[in-house]
């Protein structure tokens, strides 16, 4: 019949293509035909070699750049093994890693990609609570060491330190930090991080050779913090204990109060 087989076959392994998928799969399998075909043998295995165009020929169904995925996505995983004859030839030579082969369809990668999975996950932790630990020591350290810098102003340096690959800050940077901050800002601290990263050079000892040469050329002093003072009215330093307290009785109050209204009369008069 017209539509139906009568030239060589593509097969696919369900399992495979469930696995690997499609496009790989068919990849796969054809160049297993070849292989079982070829004598080429290098390094003790045995090759084929063709170019995209000539895969394209017997894969007139895709274009070149899906063949070339294709490739590329099973050299990743290590089924396929390919090389150059030279660098001037580029007819590529390729060759099937079945023992890697077996071990993708027995599930072996993804028991060895979830160890790994795990065993990252693992160190992400451990480093996750060192850090941690970490940037709570320079915190006390620097508070310890000074009065004007806060949790805010170590958490600024820190990001800042740590967001530009200067590394992970220790206990010694952190008290150096506050000794600095103390000796003059946490701005001259940040300036200083700041040209070392425009420098290339991400070190906590080049931003400290910065703060002592400002220091020793005078550019930076220790900043006073300003002492907050208010006014007292003078009334409040009265002492109302000299005065004595005097009693009235009912006629002198009566006499106080029509004083008082004769003094509001003329006012108002």
């Amino acid at each position: 019949m017209k539509w139906l087989v009568d030239d060589d076959p593509l097969f696919v392994l369900p399992t495979v293509a469930v696995k690997l998928g499609l496009n790989e799969s068919i990849f796969l399998q054809q160049l297993h035909y070849w292989l079982e075909k070829s004598t080429h043998t290098y390094d003790g295995y045995t090759w084929v070699y063709n170019t995209y165009e000539g895969w394209k020929k017997q894969f007139p169904f895709w274009s070149e750049s899906t063949i070339r995925r294709t490739i590329v996505r099973l050299e990743k995983k290590g089924i396929v093994v390919s090389r150059y004859r030279s660098k001037l030839d580029k007819t590529k030579w390729y060759r099937i890693d079945y023992h890697v082969l077996a071990n993708v369809m027995n599930g072996e990668e993804e028991r060895q990609n979830d160890e790994t999975n795990a065993q990252h996950e693992q160190t992400t932790m451990q480093h996750d609570v060192s850090h941690a630990s970490t940037c709570q020591d320079a915190r006390r350290n620097m508070n310890r060491q000074t009065n004007i810098t806060t949790d805010h102003t170590l958490q600024n340096i820190i990001y800042f330190y740590e967001q530009n690959g200067f590394g992970t800050i220790s206990s010694y940077v952190g008290e150096q930090m506050a000794l600095w901050v103390n000796e003059t800002s946490a701005e001259w601290v940040l300036e200083a991080l700041t040209i070392a990263l425009k420098n290339g050079v991400k070190t906590w000892k080049y931003a400290e050779g910065i703060l002592r040469n400002w220091k020793k050329h005078g550019r930076i002093k220790k900043e006073k913090r300003a002492v907050r003072t208010e006014w007292i009215p003078e009334w409040l330093h009265i002492d109302y204990t000299q005065y004595e307290r005097r009693t009235y009785n009912e006629a002198e109050l009566e006499q106080k109060r029509r004083e008082l209204e004769e003094r509001l009369k003329k006012k108002r008069a």
